[in-house]
């Protein structure tokens, strides 16, 4: 009884190979048809990237008999990921989206293929029904080399007795619905083509949400169809992507400025959006294959190179966009569902968000990236490495800003504003051109510029902060392509001290018999038009028996401070550095034994530059704009 049972059994797998062999070879006799999915690239995917596009997924089959004259299988394929949502751009409610699959490789054969108009030599002809499928459902004819030929690549939908007798190549682009984690494309004819072809599906223009995976994570594709035993996939995990970080910033010297001295439009700093961990890709331009023709760049096709058009299947390209089957001067493709197939809105976008900006000044930012050299901008960067300033972070392609003015070198900036009530303001560059062989770096100027009324503490003091990212962020839109999802943190762009004095007394004692006075002078106030200004003095004491920091009373404009050594520190001998916060001090030290009988001198204070306020990186401000002013004789120039 056990031995009828396994042959039940052994019988009954021996059936189920057997249908799987009829199914796969379509009856009858002939080879089985094998199919294996692959990557004809595998692309570094942007870690920050909420959109990045994946490598293209190619399922070659191969074997089969024909089924020449009769309704082909349809299957529904699908790709899915097990970390991330896809986030291909969905053209209707349906949730249709840009992604593809291509049926024998359209378009590429350039006329060479075998047979004319079919094939790798067809013109895309799209699927009207993407979520049903549908499109093949009358009988197929396979077309071979000559008429009867039934051992090609070529498939065709016809009404006609034979194989080419009124025939039309049958829809070979498929569009992928969208669901979640996963898309599908549904009704794919299946026609297996024979012994001496092959049988390729292309699947392009999938993206994902690359923050998904952790940096240096490769991202892996699942492909699986509705009947197994009409296209058996082997190899149905391709690995699409490598993730990695792709952008490195910094925010340069943040440059110091005294309220109290009017600054012209100044270099107060510099920002840098680079390319990380060799990643020459990863700032890309947008291909629009709606632009005719290219004269400049940038010019009129908004900042893009010539090659305009991207529907060659396989190609890589480099851009924010993806494959476009659509051609230039867009001409959409019949029966495809949406007219922004694989389009991106635009190119690379960086985003500059600044915070506490001082009410009373202006801040501008260069209107292009610029060339520094050995640590100083020396112009606007070449039009091959270019970014320039668009209007916002998620205005359309084309939002170029114009200069409010030019700097000297010919550096065109424009004035930032903060809305209404509000300290911060946003700057956004697009890149134009890019060079996806090289590790490229856009740097870009921060100016500001003010009129000093310290009496009225304008400009405000404080720091201002910078933060830099790609753009568009998630928060900012959830449809626009690409899109970003970082978190930077800020660094200082600026500062606006108080106006102060800083005085060195390089010697001073009231030891074995001597004293030292002291007198600071506030002089702001004088025949020159400086506005009088009014602050106590810190006193800082360094050497023997120094005491703590001493805090002078406010000293008016016009007046003295004075004091002895032996009164403010006594037993003390070193040196003493008064910080003042007014504009002009000066100070004088007499030392003397008592009486001032035996032994006497007297010297002027050296004025020491404020180390407050710096000077950025890149930068060559006129006539030391913002470094604190100083007066023949006493200044100390280290």
């Amino acid at each position: 009884m056990a031995d009828f049972r396994r042959w039940i059994i052994a019988l009954a797998v021996l059936a189920l190979f057997a249908g799987l062999a009829s199914a796969q070879t379509g009856g009858g006799g002939g080879s089985t048809l094998t199919c294996n999915a692959n990557t004809s690239n595998t692309p570094t995917l942007r870690q920050e990237g909420i959109t990045e596009q994946v490598g293209d997924i190619v399922i070659t089959c191969t074997g089969g008999n024909i089924t020449d004259g009769t309704a082909g299988s349809q299957v529904n394929i699908t790709v899915a990921f097990s970390q991330s949502q896809i986030t291909s751009r969905l053209e209707n409610l349906a949730n249709v989206s840009d992604a593809l699959l291509l049926v024998d490789e359209p378009t590429t054969a350039g006329g060479l293929g075998p047979v004319a108009g079919f094939g790798s030599n067809a013109a895309f002809n799209a699927c009207a029904t993407p979520t049903t499928g549908g499109c093949t459902a009358t009988g197929w004819h396979v077309l071979g080399t000559s008429a009867g030929n039934t051992t090609s690549t070529f498939i065709v939908q016809t009404t006609g007795p034979a194989p080419g007798a009124g025939g039309t190549q049958a829809p070979n682009v498929y569009q992928g619905v969208v669901n979640g984690n996963q898309v599908t494309f549904f009704g794919v004819p299946i026609v297996p083509p024979g012994t001496t072809g092959a049988r390729v599906y292309r699947i392009t223009n999938i993206r994902l949400n690359a923050t998904a995976y952790s940096n240096g994570q490769s991202v892996t594709a699942f492909v699986t169809t509705s009947n197994p035993a009409a296209l058996p996939i082997s190899n149905g995990n391709p690995i699409v992507g490598f993730v990695t970080t792709s952008l490195k910033t910094t925010v340069g010297t943040a440059g110091g400025f005294a309220q109290c001295v009017t600054t012209p439009i100044t270099l107060a700093n510099t920002v840098t959006f680079s390319e990380a961990n060799n990643f020459g890709s990863a700032f890309k331009t947008r291909t629009d294959p709606s632009v005719v023709a290219q004269t400049a760049s940038p010019g009129p096709t908004k900042g893009q190179g010539a090659v305009l058009a991207q529907n060659v299947p396989g190609q890589i390209y480099n851009s924010e966009s993806g494959f476009t089957p659509s051609t230039p001067g867009f001409v959409s493709l019949t029966g495809l569902v949406g007219t922004q197939i694989g389009l991106a809105d635009f190119g690379t976008r960086f985003h500059a968000v600044f915070t506490n900006l001082p009410p009373g000044s202006k801040v501008f930012v260069s209107q292009s990236s610029l060339t520094v050299v050995a640590g100083v901008v020396t112009g606007v960067s070449p039009l091959t490495n270019y970014a320039q300033l668009v209007s916002g972070d998620t205005a359309a392609e084309g939002s170029f800003v114009a200069a409010s003015t030019t700097l000297a070198g010919g550096i065109p900036v424009t004035e930032i504003d903060a809305l209404p009530g509000s300290t911060t303001a946003t700057a956004t560059w697009e890149v134009v051109a890019t060079n996806p062989n090289a590790v490229d770096t856009y740097t870009f100027g921060v100016y500001i510029s003010y009129t000093a009324a310290p009496g009225t503490n304008s400009p405000a003091l404080g720091a201002s902060s910078v933060a830099l990212n790609y753009a568009p962020t998630s928060a900012s839109t959830s449809t626009l392509i690409p899109r970003f999802n970082i978190d930077p943190p800020a660094s200082t762009a600026f500062t606006i001290a108080a106006c102060q004095t800083v005085l060195l007394f390089p010697y001073l004692t009231n030891f074995t018999g001597f004293d030292t006075g002291l007198a600071i002078a506030n002089t702001s106030t004088d025949p020159f038009g400086t506005t009088p200004q009014a602050g106590a003095c810190k006193l800082n004491w360094y050497g023997t028996n120094a005491p703590a920091i001493t805090t002078t009373p406010s000293v008016a404009s016009g007046t003295e401070y004075t004091n002895i050594v032996s009164v403010v520190a006594p037993n003390f001998t070193g040196y003493m550095i008064a910080q003042c916060a007014f504009q002009y001090a000066h100070g004088f030290a007499f030392i003397s034994d008592p009486g001032t009988r035996n032994f006497a001198m007297g010297y002027l204070a050296l004025i020491v530059p404020d180390p407050s306020l710096q000077t950025p990186v890149g930068s060559r401000p006129p006539n030391n704009q913002n470094l604190a002013p100083t007066r023949s004789g006493e200044g100390l120039g280290n």
